[in-house]
C-alpha cells in the first residue's frame, strides 16, 4: 500500500467544500460524497474528520448507511 500524499491546506479546503456541499443538500448518506464532490476518498474522508474534530457535523446510522449533517451554529 502506498502512502497517500495530502497536506492539512488540502483538508481544510475540502472540508470548506464539503461544508458547503451539506449546508445545501442537508442530512446525506457518507457514501454520496464519493459520488458528488471532486477529490480521492481519503481526501474527502479526512475533510469530514476535521469537521467532525471541530464539532461542526454529527453522523447518525439508517441501516447500513450512516448519514452526516452539519450541526446547528452554537
Amino acid at each position: 500500500m502506498r502512502p497517500i500524499a495530502m497536506s492539512t491546506e488540502q483538508i481544510g479546503e475540502k472540508a470548506v467544500e464539503v461544508a458547503a456541499f451539506l449546508a445545501e443538500q442537508g442530512e446525506v448518506p457518507l457514501s454520496t460524497f464519493e459520488r458528488s464532490m471532486q477529490g480521492s476518498r481519503a481526501l474527502i474522508q479526512a475533510a469530514v474528520g476535521w469537521l467532525a474534530r471541530e464539532d461542526r457535523v454529527s453522523f447518525r446510522r439508517d441501516g447500513r448507511s450512516t448519514l452526516v449533517k452539519l450541526r446547528e451554529p452554537r
